[in-house]
C-alpha cells in the first residue's frame, strides 16, 4: 500500500497493507513488530471466483485507509481501524481496474487497462470526477506514476511500443514511442532530481531475455 506519489505508506497502526491476488483477501504486516494481522476477505460479485476476480493494485491515502483495486470487481476502500469495507466503486466487466497512484491531496489516478482509460477518484468525497480516454483506447494501460517536477501523469502500456505522459494543467497527452520488441511495460519509477524515468518491461510469458529489463528512458522535454 503506497502512499502519496508511490512511497511506501502505513496505517495509523504502522501496518502496511497488500493485496492477496489469487483468493480475493487483503492482509497486514507491521514493520515495528513483524506481526502479520488476520487475513481479511474483499467483496465478490455474484459467480465470480477469487483467483478471476483479481485483487491486485493498492494504496492508502492521507487518513491512512487502504484502498484496492480488483481486475473483474471495484475500487474499494478497506477501513484500517474497523477492518471493515466502507466504500466501493464499480466498473463494467471490460474496464479492468489495475494499478493505482495517489497523489498528496488524495486523488487517486487508476488504469483501466480493459478500457484504454484513467479513471480519477477524489479520495476525500468517495466519487469519480472524471474519466480520462488514453490516445490509444486499445495500448492496456498497466501502472500509472504520478511526476512532481512535470505535474504529469506517465502511463505504462502493455500493448502498444510507446509512453505516454499527461500533462495535469493542460488535460493532453504526449507519445514517447520506445522502440522495444514486444514491450509489456510494468513499472515506471521518476528520478525527481534527473526526470528520467525507470521502466521494468516483462512480457509474459516470454523466452526471449532481451525482452526482460530494466531500462533507462530519458524523455528530452525538460
Amino acid at each position: 500500500s503506497q502512499g502519496a506519489n508511490y512511497v511506501m505508506d502505513f496505517d495509523k497502526n504502522n501496518i502496511n497493507w497488500m493485496t492477496i491476488i489469487t483468493h480475493n483477501k487483503t492482509i497486514g504486516f507491521n514493520r515495528s513488530t513483524g506481526e502479520v494481522t488476520p487475513i481479511y476477505d474483499l467483496p465478490m460479485k455474484a459467480g465470480e471466483t477469487p483467483f478471476h476476480i483479481g485483487a491486485y493494485g493498492g494504496g492508502m491515502t492521507s487518513d491512512k485507509n487502504f484502498w484496492f483495486a480488483q481486475y473483474y470487481g471495484v475500487l474499494g476502500r478497506f477501513n484500517t481501524e474497523t477492518r471493515k469495507i466502507d466504500f466501493e466503486l464499480d466498473y463494467p466487466d471490460y474496464a479492468g481496474p489495475h494499478r493505482m497512484v495517489i497523489d498528496k491531496n488524495d486523488m487517486i489516478y487508476l488504469t483501466l487497462i480493459g478500457s484504454g482509460q484513467l479513471s480519477v477518484v477524489d479520495g476525500k468525497k468517495l466519487k469519480e470526477v472524471k474519466r480520462i480516454d488514453l490516445p490509444d483506447r486499445n495500448s492496456a494501460p498497466y501502472a500509472v506514476s504520478l511526476d512532481r517536477r512535470r505535474n504529469a501523469l506517465w502511463v505504462a502500456t502493455v500493448n502498444n511500443d510507446s509512453l505516454f505522459k499527461y500533462d495535469l494543467k493542460s488535460g493532453k497527452f504526449s507519445e514517447y514511442p520506445v522502440g522495444i520488441k514486444d514491450l509489456h511495460m510494468r513499472n515506471i519509477a521518476i528520478d525527481e532530481k534527473t526526470g528520467d524515468l525507470w521502466i521494468a518491461s516483462s512480457p509474459i510469458p516470454s523466452n526471449e531475455a532481451e525482452m526482460r529489463r530494466l531500462f533507462l528512458y530519458r524523455p528530452g522535454d525538460l
